[in-house]
Protein backbone atom coordinates (compact mmCIF):
# COMPACT_ATOMS: atom_id res chain seq x y z
CA UNK A 1 0.00 0.00 0.00
CA UNK A 2 1.10 3.63 -0.27
CA UNK A 3 1.40 3.72 3.52
CA UNK A 4 3.77 0.77 3.51
CA UNK A 5 5.91 2.34 0.79
CA UNK A 6 6.27 5.58 2.76
CA UNK A 7 6.94 3.61 5.98
CA UNK A 8 9.73 1.77 4.14
CA UNK A 9 11.32 5.06 3.06
CA UNK A 10 11.05 6.45 6.58
CA UNK A 11 12.59 3.32 8.07
CA UNK A 12 15.62 3.28 5.79
CA UNK A 13 16.15 7.02 5.98
CA UNK A 14 16.09 6.85 9.75
CA UNK A 15 18.63 4.01 9.76
CA UNK A 16 20.98 6.03 7.59
CA UNK A 17 20.89 8.92 10.05
CA UNK A 18 21.14 6.63 13.09
CA UNK A 19 24.22 4.87 11.72
CA UNK A 20 26.03 8.17 11.38
CA UNK A 21 24.90 9.49 14.78
CA UNK A 22 25.96 6.35 16.60
CA UNK A 23 29.40 6.38 15.01
CA UNK A 24 29.81 10.09 15.81
CA UNK A 25 28.97 9.27 19.44
CA UNK A 26 31.53 6.47 19.46
CA UNK A 27 28.83 3.88 20.06
CA UNK A 28 28.62 0.39 18.63
CA UNK A 29 26.02 -0.09 15.96
CA UNK A 30 24.38 -3.10 14.40
CA UNK A 31 23.78 -2.99 10.69
CA UNK A 32 21.38 -2.95 9.11
CA UNK A 33 19.44 -2.60 12.39
CA UNK A 34 19.40 -4.00 15.90
CA UNK A 35 18.30 -7.63 15.71
CA UNK A 36 18.50 -7.87 11.90
CA UNK A 37 21.13 -9.26 9.56
CA UNK A 38 21.66 -8.26 5.93
CA UNK A 39 19.96 -11.46 4.79
CA UNK A 40 16.79 -10.44 6.69
CA UNK A 41 15.86 -7.30 4.80
CA UNK A 42 12.34 -8.55 4.13
CA UNK A 43 11.78 -8.94 7.87
CA UNK A 44 13.23 -5.49 8.44
CA UNK A 45 10.84 -4.00 5.88
CA UNK A 46 7.91 -5.72 7.61
CA UNK A 47 9.08 -4.23 10.91
CA UNK A 48 8.78 -0.77 9.33
CA UNK A 49 5.24 -1.58 8.14
CA UNK A 50 4.28 -2.74 11.63
CA UNK A 51 5.92 0.20 13.38
CA UNK A 52 4.00 2.71 11.29
CA UNK A 53 0.89 0.58 10.74
CA UNK A 54 -1.37 2.84 12.79
CA UNK A 55 -0.31 6.05 11.02
CA UNK A 56 -2.41 7.70 8.34
CA UNK A 57 -0.93 8.47 4.96
CA UNK A 58 -0.98 12.17 5.85
CA UNK A 59 0.95 11.50 9.07
CA UNK A 60 3.48 9.37 7.23
CA UNK A 61 4.00 11.97 4.52
CA UNK A 62 4.55 14.66 7.15
CA UNK A 63 7.12 12.51 8.93
CA UNK A 64 8.75 11.63 5.62
CA UNK A 65 9.05 15.32 4.67
CA UNK A 66 10.67 16.14 8.02
CA UNK A 67 13.12 13.28 7.62
CA UNK A 68 13.95 14.32 4.05
CA UNK A 69 14.78 17.78 5.41
CA UNK A 70 17.05 16.18 8.00
CA UNK A 71 18.86 14.12 5.36
CA UNK A 72 19.25 17.21 3.13
CA UNK A 73 20.70 19.05 6.12
CA UNK A 74 23.16 16.21 6.70
CA UNK A 75 24.23 16.35 3.05
CA UNK A 76 24.58 20.14 3.02
CA UNK A 77 26.65 20.08 6.23
CA UNK A 78 29.02 17.44 4.84
CA UNK A 79 32.11 18.11 2.79
CA UNK A 80 32.59 16.64 -0.68
CA UNK A 81 35.39 14.51 0.72
CA UNK A 82 33.12 13.06 3.37
CA UNK A 83 30.28 12.42 0.92
CA UNK A 84 32.30 11.00 -1.96
CA UNK A 85 35.36 9.52 -0.29
CA UNK A 86 35.37 5.80 0.44
CA UNK A 87 36.12 4.75 4.01
CA UNK A 88 35.16 8.11 5.52
CA UNK A 89 32.88 6.40 8.03
CA UNK A 90 33.42 2.98 9.59
CA UNK A 91 29.74 2.10 9.13
CA UNK A 92 29.97 2.80 5.39
CA UNK A 93 32.77 0.28 4.94
CA UNK A 94 35.61 0.29 2.45
CA UNK A 95 33.60 -0.11 -0.77
CA UNK A 96 30.90 2.57 -0.81
CA UNK A 97 30.98 6.31 -0.24
CA UNK A 98 28.39 8.01 1.96
CA UNK A 99 26.83 9.38 -1.23
CA UNK A 100 26.26 5.81 -2.44
CA UNK A 101 24.72 4.80 0.90
CA UNK A 102 22.46 7.85 0.79
CA UNK A 103 21.41 7.05 -2.77
CA UNK A 104 20.68 3.39 -1.99
CA UNK A 105 18.69 4.21 1.14
CA UNK A 106 16.71 7.18 -0.16
CA UNK A 107 16.40 7.54 -3.94
CA UNK A 108 16.93 3.99 -5.25
CA UNK A 109 13.73 2.48 -3.77
CA UNK A 110 11.56 4.90 -5.77
CA UNK A 111 11.93 2.85 -8.95
CA UNK A 112 10.41 -0.24 -7.37
CA UNK A 113 7.92 1.88 -5.40
CA UNK A 114 6.52 3.27 -8.62
CA UNK A 115 5.99 -0.24 -9.98
CA UNK A 116 4.40 -1.39 -6.71
CA UNK A 117 2.06 1.62 -6.63
CA UNK A 118 0.89 0.95 -10.17
CA UNK A 119 0.24 -2.69 -9.33
CA UNK A 120 -1.57 -1.68 -6.12
CA UNK A 121 -3.70 0.86 -8.00
CA UNK A 122 -4.70 -1.73 -10.62
CA UNK A 123 -5.71 -4.15 -7.87
CA UNK A 124 -8.53 -1.80 -6.83
CA UNK A 125 -7.58 -1.50 -3.18
CA UNK A 126 -8.58 1.68 -1.40
CA UNK A 127 -6.26 3.75 0.74
CA UNK A 128 -7.26 2.54 4.17
CA UNK A 129 -5.39 5.03 6.32
CA UNK A 130 -5.97 8.42 4.73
Amino acid sequence: SPCDLVAYQIGWGRLLLVWDRLEAQGRTLEMPAHGFKWNQLGLLARSFYQEFGDHTLAQLLSRFAAQADEIRGFIEASSEGLLFGVGERRWAGAKWSLAKWIQVNTVAPYGSARTKLRKWKKSGFAIDRV
